[in-house]
């Protein structure tokens, strides 16, 4: 029995195939043992991917935000107007449901006072919650200068 397989085995070899009969379905389950790694890779790269682009719109808002606030006259802390700014600028979308947005006031009525938009929320993972990571926290933050205070002009 050995010497008969043996002889298959090299048969098999000798023709230049390398399939024999014992090999049938080996790509098949290889394909299967590497199919949830390959998904996991790649649905993770689509998620960070998705991440940084939610990170970026953030900023952009938070800096779209720091611009109408060191413009605007009487700025009060956490400023509708502001809020009303920087929702405008992200979209409504489930990328950026739970984005919170604050500004603080200038400090004093010194010439160059500082005002800062802040943008705070999470990004909820799709494919990498089968390995745990559920969200990631997102803060965004721009200072400008003010320009509205009456030492100033």
């Amino acid at each position: 029995m050995v010497t008969r397989l043996f002889y298959l085995i090299i048969k098999g070899c000798e023709k230049g195939t390398t399939r024999t009969r014992f090999s049938k379905g080996q790509a098949i389950v290889e394909f299967s043992l590497i199919l949830p790694f390959m998904l996991l890779l790649i649905g993770g790269a689509v998620d960070f991917g998705i991440a940084f682009f939610t990170s970026h719109v953030a900023q952009n808002a938070a800096r779209e935000g720091a611009r109408i606030a060191v413009t605007l006259t009487l700025l009060g802390e956490n400023d509708e107007r502001v809020s009303t700014t920087v929702k405008q600028k992200i979209p409504d979308v489930y990328l950026f449901s739970d984005f919170t947005v604050s500004n603080t006031p200038p400090a004093g009525t010194t010439c160059g006072e500082e005002v800062t938009v802040t943008i705070q929320g999470s990004y909820n993972f799709t494919f990498l919650r089968i390995m745990g990571l559920t969200s990631l926290p997102l803060s965004r933050s721009t200072t400008m200068r003010y320009e509205h205070q009456a030492v100033c002009t």
